[in-house]
C-alpha cells in the first residue's frame, strides 16, 4: 500500500520527493476497525544509530497495539546497497505469515467486538452471543406454564426475521429455533433446543447452529404465584467466510422465572444470567482468532391478557446488559415487544400454540433493529 502511494502519487505530485527521507502514512477500515502502515526514519535515543522504521497499527490512535520492525542503516540513506526498504517489509510479511498472525487476529476479533455493531461472533444482539442469550432467556419464560402439565410433550418452530441499519450497513438476520419440551410433572420440565441462523452483513453472509439442553424445576407453587428456575448449556458454531469470522461458542445459564396469575391477566417476571465463552477451533494450520468471556445478564417483565379461551394478547419488556468479560459495542440493549396467542388446552394446563411477535429493540451508540417471529407450538 506504502509502496504503490510512493512510488505512483507523490513522485508525479512532488518532484522534490524523496521517498528514502520522507515519511509515509497510510490506513484502511477493516470492517470497521482502522489499520494502520507508517514508514519512516528513526534514531535510537541512546546509541544514535538511525534506522528505517515500519511500524503495523490497529486503532487511529496505534495506542492499543502495534507492531515495529527495524532495519539499520550501515551508512547513510539511499546509499548504494541499501536495503532497508525492502528488509522491513520482508519482516512484515513474515510476521504476518508466521506467529505473529495469531496474535493481530486476536486482537482484531477484539476490536470488531468492542468498535463495530457487525460482528457475527459478540458485541451487538444480532450477534451469535447475543442470540444465545435471548434463545436461554425466551427458554425459561416460555416454559413454565399454569395447569398440570404432566406428561405433555410439545415441539416448536419459532421462525424469525430481524434488521438493523448502523453507519449506513443493514444487518439481516433469520432464526429458526427447533424446540422439543417433555413435561415429566406440572413441576419438572426438559428441553431440547436446536436453532440454526443466517446473517447477512451488507453482501457478506454468515451461518450458526447450535444444540443445547435445558431443566426447569418449579421451587415453589402458589396460588398466587409460582416460581421456577432453569439452568441450561448450549455450545455451537458461527462462521462467515466473507467476514472472515468464525468459532465455537460455549453457553451456560441460570434463569428464574415468577408467574403471578391474576384472572384473566397474568404477570411474569424472568432473571437470566448467561456466561458465555468462545472456543477455538483449529482449520487446518489456523486457529479461529476468538478469544473472549461474556458475563450477560438479561431481566425482563410481561403481562398477558386472556381474550377468550382461545385467544391472548400480551406485550413485554427485557434489558440485556454485558456485565463482565470483554466489552460489547452495543452493551446494553433493550426490547419492547407486543405478541397476539391462539391458545391450546392440555388437561386444565394452557400453551400459547400459534404465538406471533412483534418487537423493537435500540440501545447503546444508537442501535436499533425490528424483529418479527412466529412461535409454533404443537
Amino acid at each position: 500500500m506504502i509502496k504503490k502511494f510512493e512510488n505512483e502519487h507523490l513522485f508525479r505530485k512532488f518532484p522534490g520527493f524523496n521517498p528514502e527521507l520522507s515519511s509515509i502514512s497510510a490506513a484502511v477500515s477493516l470492517r470497521g476497525v482502522s489499520v494502520t502502515l507508517k514508514s519512516y526514519i528513526s534514531i535510537d535515543k541512546v546509541t544514535k544509530q538511525v534506522s528505517r522504521q515500519l511500524d503495523f497499527c490497529l486503532g487511529g490512535d496505534c495506542v492499543h497495539f502495534t507492531q515495529a520492525f527495524f532495519s539499520k542503516l550501515a551508512s547513510h540513506i539511499g546509499a548504494p546497497g541499501d536495503n532497508s526498504r525492502e528488509d522491513v517489509w520482508s519482516q512484515l510479511m513474515n510476521y504476518l505469515n508466521g506467529q505473529g498472525s495469531t496474535a493481530l487476529l486476536s486482537q482484531l476479533a477484539a476490536d470488531w467486538i468492542k468498535q463495530t455493531s457487525i460482528d457475527p461472533v459478540a458485541g451487538n444482539p444480532n450477534s451469535f452471543m447475543g442470540q444465545l442469550t435471548k434463545a436461554n432467556f425466551n427458554l425459561a419464560a416460555n416454559g413454565l406454564l399454569q395447569g398440570n402439565t404432566s406428561g405433555l410433550n410439545l415441539f416448536a418452530l419459532t421462525p424469525s426475521y430481524s434488521s438493523s441499519t448502523l453507519s449506513g450497513i443493514t444487518v439481516k438476520h433469520a432464526y429458526l429455533p427447533i424446540q422439543y419440551l417433555h413435561y415429566f410433572s406440572q413441576d419438572n420440565a426438559m428441553f431440547i433446543d436446536a436453532p440454526i441462523s443466517e446473517d447477512q452483513v451488507g453482501s457478506a453472509k454468515g451461518y450458526s447452529a447450535v444444540l443445547g439442553f435445558g431443566y426447569m424445576h418449579v421451587m415453589t407453587r402458589q396460588p398466587k404465584y409460582i416460581w421456577s428456575l432453569t439452568p441450561s448449556l448450549f455450545g455451537g458454531a458461527v462462521g462467515s467466510i466473507d467476514l472472515g469470522s468464525g468459532t465455537g461458542v460455549i453457553d451456560g445459564t441460570l434463569a428464574s422465572r415468577l408467574l403471578f396469575p391474576r384472572g384473566i391477566l397474568t404477570y411474569g417476571i424472568t432473571n437470566d444470567l448467561s456466561f458465555l465463552k468462545t472456543i477455538q477451533v483449529q482449520i487446518g494450520k489456523t486457529k479461529t482468532p476468538y478469544k473472549l468471556n461474556s458475563l450477560m445478564m438479561s431481566n425482563g417483565a410481561d403481562v398477558t391478557r386472556k381474550l377468550s379461551n382461545d385467544y391472548s394478547i400480551g406485550g413485554y419488556y427485557t434489558l440485556t446488559n454485558n456485565i463482565a468479560g470483554l466489552r460489547w459495542y452495543v452493551n446494553n440493549y433493550s426490547e419492547i415487544a407486543f405478541k397476539l396467542a391462539k391458545l391450546s388446552h392440555y388437561n386444565n394446563a394452557i400453551y400459547d400454540n400459534m404465538t406471533l411477535n412483534v418487537g423493537y429493540l435500540f440501545g447503546a451508540n444508537n442501535y436499533q433493529s425490528a424483529d418479527v417471529s412466529l412461535e409454533l407450538r404443537f
